[in-house]
């Protein structure tokens, strides 16, 4: 029966070629009935049926039932002359058969499927010319159904995903297509899903790992919706759903919500142990759209929208969105402008967080995504061969925040913290502009202006014998792809006449994981080889192992200032940071506490263990001539 279902032909449609068959069966034959049969399990249904209306009836009464049991046509001369047929109703009652020949269909594997056959309400004798005749025409169906089921098979491998056995992007936008021709009368849901984090867990586990955790997202998906919905695999780590039926925002939110709550259940494979988690886009057509093109723009917004406030969430389309997103992709070409890159690719992509410790944590708007995280593409672009302006003379601006020995309040360093004076919007924070850095990879373009701009103001404090220990730089994933960074920033450091033992770079963990691990370790085996300082910046919020954190040339670590700001309060906060500081301690690298805002929480931080600091209590982001005088001041 497998076989038979395989072809997809029972209780399909009229079908010309099958009609055609049957038709040239009995004139062939000279009978004015033919049929092309299919032998269900407990049923008899004709595909094609030339001269009756008959399309079904019960398997026990078949005589088709017989002759698939054959391997030559089964001819029977009178019908009530075999005593297998002569009480059988469909001898007896209408259609009165008298006269059967029908040859056996068989699949390319050689099994049964039914048969073509010619009957006649009076008895009568074939030939073997016409025997010949019937199991050619037989050998004829049997080849269209083969044809028939291959192609099936075909559209199945277009349209399904090979690893989940889902529905594919193609098999996607058709259905939504289909779906969204009556979504006027019927409303239509679409969620869009991308899975929080995947990229570590291959580059941490192996891609088998996350290929079953692929496969058990897909059937959480599977389980949480009805039969009636599509659920597909658009491609690496996202998935869509079309949802129809009785639906709303409302309705579309509940399901979407019970979705991220199954999907966040812990996984299992191979002694491994998962907690997934995702964010979810979600549109509803005809509200948010009637074409495919605009209603999965506008759930791709509401995706984007909701990994920006923090992953883990559901985001229902609002037009407002739209006019984020647009402006956003101004900011972009302004910035291009402004960096005088080519840039990269469109800013339809989505980014992957803002690069908070580019900012500064302090002035950083509430909700911006901490952490610089690794954006998909490659960086595109030149560097600039000159050594730029000091800071506050162009439109990117640097502001510089000191970083200070707690036990004494001596100046360690400052940490370079950019802005962007935009011809119309005035001054921006970096939570305005580095998400449109991000998507038109400009990163690379702007981190080098950042690093030009902070050893021009280096050469500057140099020149006037100021003392400022070391001055810091944040270095984006983007940075180390296709750029020898290493050797950028010693050209830099060259142009700007400023020694590399002034200089420290700080890079998030994120950034030094994934698939460019060991390009970003080898490159900062090198800066630190020449003595720039290297410091693993918002320390506790991410991936790094023990094991990692040992290979990596690191000289300091920063602690994220959401623990710093909650060490009073928070039993946990203090116990993390102090798991920060033994652990620094016993690797013989110094602590940063960032974000410290009181003297309470110094003198805390001071008692855990904690040697250095930086926050507003020892002074905010400043501009370049803001922070030559406080120099100047505590040089007296």
């Amino acid at each position: 029966m497998a076989a038979l279902h395989a072809t997809g032909l029972v209780d399909s449609g009229r079908e010309e070629s099958f009609d055609q068959l049957a038709e040239l069966a009995a004139q062939l034959l000279g009978a004015p009935i033919a049929l092309i049969s299919l032998v269900d399990a407990d049923r008899h249904w004709n595909k094609a049926h030339h001269g009756t209306a008959l399309r079904e009836l019960p398997r026990d009464v078949s005589f088709c039932a017989h002759a698939i049991l054959q391997h030559e046509p089964l001819v029977i001369d009178d019908t009530r002359a075999d005593p297998r047929f002569a009480d059988n109703p469909l001898v007896l009652q209408d259609p009165s058969i008298r006269f059967y020949a029908g040859a056996p269909l068989r699949s390319r594997e050689g099994l049964a499927l039914g048969t073509l056959c010619v009957l006649d309400e009076r008895p009568r004798r074939i030939g073997a010319q016409e025997r010949s005749i019937l199991a050619s025409l037989s050998g004829a169906v049997s080849a269209t159904i083969d044809l028939r089921r291959a192609m099936r098979e075909l559209d199945t491998l277009a349209h399904t995903d090979p690893l989940t056995g889902l529905g594919n992007r193609t098999r996607f936008l058709r259905e939504l297509g289909q779906q969204l021709g009556d979504a006027a009368a019927r409303p239509v849901g679409v969620l869009l899903l991308d899975l929080d984090g995947f990229k570590q867990v291959n580059d941490r586990y192996g891609h088998p790992v996350g290929d079953a955790l692929l496969r058990g997202v897909a059937d959480r998906m599977a389980g949480e919706v009805r039969s009636t919905d599509l659920v597909a695999r658009l491609g690496g780590d996202e998935f869509a759903a079309v949802l129809s039926g009785p639906v709303d925002a409302a309705i579309l939110r509940r399901r979407a919500g019970a979705l991220l709550a199954a999907l966040q259940q812990p996984f299992d494979h191979d002694g491994v142990r998962l907690y997934p988690r995702g964010s979810i886009g979600v549109a509803l057509a005809p509200r948010d759209g009637l074409a495919v093109d605009d209603l999965l723009r506008n759930v791709d917004l509401a995706l984007y929208h909701a990994k920006a406030q923090g992953k883990g969430r559901v985001s229902v389309f609002v037009p407002e969105m739209r006019a984020a997103a647009d402006r956003e992709r101004q900011l972009a070409e302004a910035l291009r402008d402004e960096l005088g890159g080519a840039g990269g690719r469109s800013l339809d992509g989505r980014w992957q967080g803002a690069d908070e410790a580019w900012g500064g944590r302090d002035r950083a708007p509430a909700g911006l995504v901490a952490g610089l995280r690794e954006t998909p593409g490659a960086a595109g672009g030149q560097r600039p061969a000159r050594i730029a302006p000091p800071a506050g003379a162009g439109g990117i601006e640097l502001r510089f925040q000191p970083q200070l020995r707690l036990s004494d309040r001596s100046l360690v360093g400052f940490e370079s913290l950019v802005r962007w004076r935009h011809p119309q919007l005035g001054l921006l924070a970096p939570g305005d502009f580095l998400p449109a850095a991000e998507s038109a990879d400009l990163m690379p373009l702007l981190g080098a202006r950042v690093l030009e701009a902070a050893l021009a103001q280096a050469r500057q404090w140099l020149d006037a014998g100021l003392r400022f220990g070391r001055i810091g730089v944040n270095l984006a994933a983007a940075q180390f792809r296709g750029h020898d960074i290493a050797v950028e920033i010693e050209q830099a450091l060259a142009r700007a006449g400023v020694s590399p033992r002034s200089l420290e770079v700080e890079v998030t963990e994120g950034v030094t994981m994934g698939r460019q691990a060991e390009a970003v370790e080898a490159a900062l085996r090198s800066l630190h080889r020449i003595g720039i300082s290297v410091v693993l910046d918002d320390f506790g919020t991410g991936f790094a192992s023990l094991t990692h954190l040992k290979r990596l040339p690191v000289d300091r670590l920063k602690v994220d200032r959401s623990f710093v700001m909650d060490v009073e309060a928070s039993r946990d906060s203090e116990a993390i940071v102090r798991a920060v500081v033994s652990l620094g301690q016993s690797l013989g690298l110094e602590i940063l506490a960032e974000g410290i805002q009181s003297e309470a929480v110094a003198s805390r931080l001071v008692t855990i263990g904690c040697a250095l600091g930086q926050g507003y209590l020892f002074g905010g982001p400043m501009t370049g001539v803001e922070a030559t005088a406080w120099l100047a001041r505590r040089a007296v």
